[in-house]
């Protein structure tokens, strides 16, 4: 019986460290990677705005509140809220924050 018990926890354990790996692995796509400023840029140059410093300072916003899920919303949502306010259409702003 002991034996037993002691598989089903072992067994158990092992589903349980994959379900967090899954977990982390998930969390760590949504982040912003360290390019999402730089594709944020290029994107609004391709569409024709002037990239200078407040465009730069917006897109920047995309990985500077942290990469767990919480962080890249509040990033996401500083970075459209910004461009929108120099100028950038909503539809453009919400495309080039999202990279």
């Amino acid at each position: 019986m002991r034996r037993v018990t002691r598989r089903a926890m072992a067994v158990a354990g092992i589903v349980l460290a994959a379900g967090a790996l899954q977990l982390t692995t998930t969390t760590s796509a949504q982040a912003a990677d360290a390019d999402s400023p730089y594709k944020c840029r290029t994107f609004l140059k391709s569409r024709g705005y002037t990239v200078g410093p407040k465009v730069s300072r917006a897109c920047q916003e995309i990985i500077t509140h942290g990469s767990d899920p919480v962080g890249w919303a509040v990033g996401l949502q500083t970075c459209m809220v910004s461009l929108k306010n120099i100028g950038v259409r909503p539809a453009d702003a919400a495309d080039a924050c999202s990279w």
